[in-house]
């Protein structure tokens, strides 16, 4: 029961900050939902822990690479860095998340995916072993920059 109290409390909270940075407005709230549930039984059954801000940074790159693949609209990640990446223990992690998103959504994710997936993940686990006061920006700064990009993302859409 506790754990899913948290859930919910994770799910609402990641909702809440889209919501005030205007980016669930470009996105289906019913994909983030089904996202955050995917990606939370995951981590959960892989008893994988991420940061907040790392946690809905995944979820917000997992919707939007849904919709972007549903659209027909592929990226690509140079083939040598995604070797790379493939030998790596985020790589693994990747898989098993975007193997768990592949069933809930009944759609084939590109491996170049994964890639991307498994640099989100492998850059929050840099900040969170790295000295904070050394990497982090204040918060309003992040804020800021968040904002632009968000405004930028508004105008493409």
């Amino acid at each position: 029961m506790v754990r899913n109290i948290s859930e919910n409390i994770q799910t609402d909270k990641a909702i809440e900050i889209l919501s005030e940075n205007r980016l669930l407005n470009l996105m289906d709230r019913c994909i983030i939902r089904k996202v955050e549930a995917t990606l939370t039984k995951k981590l959960s059954d892989l008893d994988v822990n991420l940061a907040d801000s790392a946690y809905i940074g995944l979820v917000v790159h997992i919707s939007l690479a849904l919709q972007r693949i549903k659209n027909g609209e592929n990226i690509t990640m140079d083939k040598e860095f995604l070797k790379e990446l493939s030998i790596t223990e985020e790589f693994k992690l990747a898989k098993e998340i975007v193997k768990g998103m592949e069933t809930d959504f009944n759609m084939d994710i590109p491996v170049d995916e994964v890639g991307y997936i498994t640099m989100h993940i492998r850059g929050a686990k840099q900040r969170s072993s790295s000295n904070h006061k050394a990497l982090n920006l204040d918060d309003i700064e992040i804020m800021e920059i968040t904002n632009k990009m968000i405004d930028l993302a508004e105008d493409e859409f």
